[in-house]
């Protein structure tokens, strides 16, 4: 096989070498990879382990048995993962999810996000984490303003990318209450929906919105617990 090719493509050989070391992993620190792969990385070690505290016991030592498997390298405090790895990864939440989209762990694909969003139908969807690209959308990130009604495990919230050109509809009636990041490019309404509670907030990110204020009401946010913006620069972000 030539090397460019090795490098760039995850075919059934390719993925089984890489899978060898996932599959060596204790249960959390296999999902702590999945987290890194769908949604933290080159991400910021102190703001994963902010994020993740909740979520693992020990999100550092995590780190470490990833890094000394290979799986993640840390450099100057940011978390990379190979694009290779980052590939297995997804392929390994989608795998799981036999019974479609609304039991994947992590929506990281435009359309597919944008699927889920716009059919409201009854039960529960599973999904904790969505990382979505406007470049990946080819008509409307939504069609529905219920589109997270029903995601009530809904953790970390990433919608962004280029300045988005599709169409955003201005009404959205419900966020989860179970956030821990909400981070959209481009939000199109002028306030959050009434009902979103941000107790669990670690962070929220709003550029380029149509915000004027968080929210109708009295409701507040905590400042001791919630920042507001990334804890560095946009060009680093």
């Amino acid at each position: 096989m030539e090397l460019p090719r090795l490098w760039t493509s995850l075919n059934g050989e390719i993925e089984s070498i890489l899978k060898f070391s996932y599959d060596a992993l204790c249960d959390e620190d296999k999902d702590l990879f999945i987290h890194i792969s769908c949604f933290f990385n080159d991400e910021w070690i102190e703001r994963v382990e902010e994020f993740l505290a909740e979520n693992f016991s020990n999100v550092r030592y995590g780190l470490h048995v990833l890094a000394d498997k290979s799986l993640i390298f840390i450099d100057r405090r940011w978390i990379r993962m190979h694009n290779l790895l980052a590939r297995l990864g997804r392929e390994i939440v989608r795998k799981k999810s036999i019974h479609g989209l609304r039991q994947r762990q992590f929506l990281v694909d435009g359309r597919e996000t944008c699927q889920i969003l716009s059919n409201y139908t009854p039960g529960s969807i599973n999904v904790i984490g969505i990382n979505c690209k406007y470049a990946e959308i080819e008509d409307g990130l939504y069609k529905n303003d219920k589109g997270f009604e029903k995601m009530s495990n809904l953790q970390f919230l990433r919608i962004g990318g280029t300045y988005p050109r599709v169409h955003l509809p201005q009404s959205l009636k419900y966020l989860p209450r179970t956030l821990r990041l909400l981070d959209w490019d481009g939000f199109p309404m002028t306030c959050l929906p009434p009902n979103f509670s941000p107790e669990f907030l670690v962070e929220i990110y709003m550029p380029s919105s149509n915000l004027e204020k968080l929210w109708e009401g009295s409701q507040a946010i905590n400042y001791n617990n919630t920042r507001v913006g990334p804890p560095y620069g946009r060009d680093e972000y």
